[in-house]
């Protein structure tokens, strides 16, 4: 048996003086506890504490009101109220920690919020170019649009027939047609800026040198050659569909075609004029899946025209990959647009 070496426990059985006895050392043990705590804590492991004290004030509440049920002493020595007493100020230091835990757990959260927010949207952002680049290529699709109806609503009214006299057996309206209709693309393969309110012109061979360039990138030479054949190529692609469909410009696959040109051209604006190599690093893959749109288009209607276009979607995708390592080799520009200072 254990001595009392209290004068209050004097006279109580051996039920009463054992729940005591478990009492204290709870309260000892969550006294350690508390004090052990660092304050550099985490939120987390300080929410875990709180709430391990305060479940084990309720789960020695409950022990202890079992036993005094079972005892039969409750009522003679007014232990509930004893009980209350001690459960209540046990509990109450853990609220007052809890709404700290919460102040600071807030706290941390909207200086989170904060740091995303401005890591996400930096504070100069060129809103006005983006808006710019968006617009001018809205407006030069929207005039290309306007120009395939003119030429629909025109090439019917020119009187070609008229060409019958001059050489009967040769064909030549419809000749005359088509060579007017190829012209008319190999044009836009090369000259689709005419309709860009932008400056899109053309990298300079100094430019290029000026910058750091991967060892497998091709000569500056080449680049003229490899264009040259593309646009032929676009220009006998879209040829072919125009033929397919009827002898019709404003059709979903040419389309298409003269949207890819005026997003490559606002590409030329963002990389070679404004020299904005990041943000040209992005906007590179809207000008690759442009032009897979354009493939997978010509494939639904003309497999030969599709054919055609297949280099075209090849060099792209080694440009591609040729900017994407140049923007890694010079530095990892950032892709959203920078104010430029005045200065």
């Amino acid at each position: 048996k254990k001595v009392c070496r209290l004068p209050q426990e004097r006279g109580r059985s051996e039920a009463e003086r054992s729940w005591h006895w478990g009492w204290r050392r709870s309260a000892r043990v969550a006294l350690e506890a508390k004090r052990s705590m660092a304050p550099t804590r985490s939120v987390a492991s300080k929410r875990v504490s709180c709430a391990f004290q305060k479940n084990e004030a309720r789960s020695h509440a409950g022990n202890a009101r079992r036993s005094v049920k079972r005892s039969g002493f409750g009522a003679r020595l007014g232990l509930r109220s004893q009980l209350a007493s001690s459960v209540t100020g046990r509990i109450a230091p853990v609220a007052p920690s809890l709404e700290r835990l919460r102040t600071a757990e807030n706290d941390v959260t909207k200086k989170c919020q904060r740091n995303v927010t401005s890591k996400a949207l930096p504070k100069d952002v060129d809103w006005n170019a983006i808006g710019t680049y968006i617009l001018s290529t809205a407006l030069q699709f929207t005039l290309i649009v306007v120009t395939l109806k003119a030429l629909d609503f025109l090439i019917p009214q020119i009187p070609w027939s008229g060409l019958d006299d001059l050489l009967p057996e040769r064909d030549l309206p419809t000749k005359a047609k088509n060579a007017f209709t190829f012209l008319f693309f190999l044009f836009m393969s090369f000259r689709s800026r005419f309709f860009s309110p932008m400056d899109n012109r053309r990298p300079q061979v100094e430019e290029v040198r000026e910058r750091k360039m991967p060892s497998w990138m091709p000569p500056p030479a080449a680049f003229p050659i490899i264009w040259g054949a593309i646009g032929l190529l676009r220009s006998a692609s879209a040829f072919l569909i125009w033929k397919a469909l009827g002898e019709t410009y404003v059709v979903l696959p040419i389309v298409l075609f003269m949207l890819h040109l005026c997003v490559g051209d606002t590409w030329n604006t963002i990389n070679n004029v404004e020299k904005r190599y990041g943000t040209a690093a992005f906007v590179v893959f809207f000008v690759l899946f442009s032009v897979l749109g354009v493939a997978y288009s010509y494939y639904q209607v003309s497999t030969r025209a599709a054919m055609l276009l297949a280099p075209t979607c090849v060099w792209i995708t080694i440009a591609t990959a040729l900017i994407w390592r140049i923007w890694k080799l010079n530095g990892s520009e950032r892709m959203i647009p920078r104010k430029v200072s005045s200065t």
